[in-house]
């Protein structure tokens, strides 16, 4: 069975509760930004490794994007039971 979409507030908040989910959602919307920036500029090679690094450019990239999926699922996954590491 396929449920329906529903868009829009799904509970009533008051003002204080309001304006710290805004402030929530805002800094989550720059930290989306930010991390799509960094992840953007490793896989354009723009941003290079001191060749002391101890690991790969490659290996980089993964650990970037592999940390971006995990925090972006916190945003998108409603079950209060998942654990992320990131």
């Amino acid at each position: 069975m396929i449920r329906p979409l529903t868009i829009g507030a799904r509970k009533t908040l008051n003002r204080v509760e309001a304006i710290e989910q805004y402030i929530f959602f805002d800094c989550e919307q720059k930290t989306l930004t930010d991390s799509t920036f960094w992840l953007n500029a490793l896989y354009e090679d723009r941003i290079p490794l001191p060749t002391e690094s101890p690991f790969s450019t490659k290996d980089l990239k993964d650990t970037v994007r592999t940390a971006f999926l995990g925090w972006f699922a916190t945003l998108t996954d409603k079950d209060g039971r998942a654990v992320y590491m990131f």
